[in-house]
């Protein structure tokens, strides 16, 4: 009999159905506007519990992200946030109708997450209880409605963070899980903690409480330390938690929280220390796989890179070096030889020591999250105050579409794509590097220092300076929580200095 995992179960039930149920929500969603609400439901036995949950957690979540919604010529066809408030309207109707039919206990877990979404906090505790009281049930089960209803609750915002009365059940929950006898459903009820222990501290942080934050980032860490499975402990240190888990581990989020501490050095040292230890292997464990020494090293590399990042906070920001300056006025500064390297005198370099907090947003063309995330960078700018600058860092690969091009031509192309198509109104910073030979025979721009000062790989990814030009976050990516975070450091770090200036001037 071929053996199905559980997400499998769950996909192929989503799957089956997700086609034709996709269609028809869109149609009441768009109606929704300017009518009143169309309902769509199919009969239970076409449409399971999992399968509505999927399409809520899929429609419902990233509204303000402008992920997985129509939109035409780059512009979202419903208005803002209708989509979540129709998904919400959707899982409350969908809950009553799937209520009127049996449901099986697999069912039922997925019923959580519709609930959790619908509002009914005590519809989900109850359903929980029966579960759990109701044998015969494994550990390994009972992990998994704890896990599946913590994950529930924690998202049960969509994106927006949860009811405080969600985040006091699911902390409810997280002790249950933490009672789990030895075993390996330790293991994953470890992990899921973790998890839990990270949504948790996103959820204070966004709330101000900044020592609760401290204390729910910790306490992530500890549980992460002490889980018994090297394998599930070294993932989840390079952040690979979401194997076993919705949500994970958040290195830079609890990072960005440390630093902003009076002790913030000495605590993300500390940090490092936990890290560190975490990933050892010991020789028993060596011993029963041998497989386990290649995790470890991979394990150990990853992390390093990780650690080389969470050097950059607390130092002197990097000078941004470029050739190319749109939407700006060039700087008159030229670069340092070592800087500038064989670019030579196109190089000219600016200085983030100027008492303005920068963010440095860095993409490539050919990104498709770089668009949307440049344009909701110049939508936050409208929010921040003066003294707030922000610039879209991006380099040359050597060619435009099939063609190689000069370095010139292609800044050129890129102007035009930014500031013209996408209609980018803040600063465009471009190094285009001069051609220089590689390795194998190629020729390829020359590397940005700019870039590797930052480790900029992935688009899109950010680093935030303060007035002292000091490096105070640095994230990639732009799901919903990484613009709350963004948007929550820069506030900071505008009320900071704000408070220093008052401080300074006082007679």
């Amino acid at each position: 009999m071929k053996h199905i995992s559980l997400r499998g179960r769950l996909r192929a039930s989503f799957l089956k159905c997700f086609t034709g149920i996709f269609a028809c929500i869109l149609t009441p969603i768009l109606h929704a506007q300017d009518s009143v609400p169309t309902y769509v439901t199919l009969p239970t036995t076409s449409v399971t519990p999992s399968a509505y949950a999927e399409i809520v957690d899929l429609v419902g979540g990233p509204d303000s992200g402008h992920s997985w919604h129509l939109a035409i010529h780059g512009h979202m066809v419903m208005r803002h946030d209708s989509v979540r408030t129709m998904m919400d309207s959707l899982a409350r109707h969908w809950v009553a109708e799937l209520r009127a039919k049996p449901i099986t206990r697999f069912q039922q877990v997925s019923m959580l997450a519709l609930e959790a979404r619908a509002g009914d906090l005590a519809a989900v505790e109850q359903r929980v209880t029966s579960l759990l009281s109701t044998p015969p049930h494994s550990e390994e089960e009972r992990v998994w409605i704890l896990r599946s209803t913590i994950s529930g609750l924690m998202e049960s915002g969509g994106d927006t963070i949860p009811s405080p009365e969600a985040v006091r059940l699911a902390r409810h929950y997280a002790e249950k899980l933490a009672r789990v006898p030895p075993g390996v459903s330790s293991d994953t009820a470890g992990a899921a903690r973790v998890g839990a222990y990270t949504a948790f501290m996103n959820v204070a942080w966004f709330n101000n409480d900044i020592a609760q934050a401290l204390r729910d980032g910790w306490e992530a860490y500890a549980i992460l330390a002490a889980i018994p499975s090297y394998e599930i402990r070294a993932r989840m240190v390079t952040e690979s938690g979401k194997l076993y888990q919705k949500f994970s581990v958040d290195h830079f989020g609890f990072v960005a929280l440390l630093s902003g501490q009076p002790n913030g050095r000495a605590a993300l040292d500390s940090l490092v220390r936990l890290l560190n230890r975490a990933i050892v292997l010991s020789p028993a464990e060596a011993t029963r796989d041998t497989m386990l020494r290649l995790l470890e090293r991979q394990t150990h590399q990853q992390l390093q890179e990780m650690i080389a990042v969470v050097s950059l906070y607390g130092t002197k920001a990097a000078p941004i070096v470029a050739t190319h300056w749109y939407n700006q006025a060039v700087p008159t500064q030229a670069a340092p030889p070592e800087l500038a390297q064989t670019t030579g005198t196109a190089a000219r370099m600016r200085t983030l020591d100027d008492g303005m907090i920068h963010i440095i947003e860095y993409g490539f063309f050919g990104c498709p999250e770089g668009p949307p995330a440049a344009k909701e960078m110049q939508r936050m700018l409208r929010d921040f105050p003066h003294g707030v600058d922000a610039q879209y860092y991006t380099t040359t690969t050597g060619s435009w579409g099939n063609a190689l091009v000069e370095p010139d031509v292609e800044a050129e192309h890129l102007r035009k794509y930014w500031v013209e198509y996408q209609k980018i109104t803040f600063p465009i910073t471009i190094w285009a590097g001069k051609k220089v030979s590689t390795p194998d025979g190629g020729m390829l721009p020359e590397n940005s220092s700019t870039k590797d000062a930052y480790f900029f790989r992935g688009c899109p990814t950010f680093a935030v300076v303060d007035g002292k030009g000091i490096v105070r976050y640095w994230g990639g990516g732009f799901a919903p929580i990484v613009k709350e975070r963004l948007h929550k450091v820069v506030t900071l770090l505008v009320r900071e200095q704000a408070n220093h200036a008052s401080q300074t001037s006082a007679p």
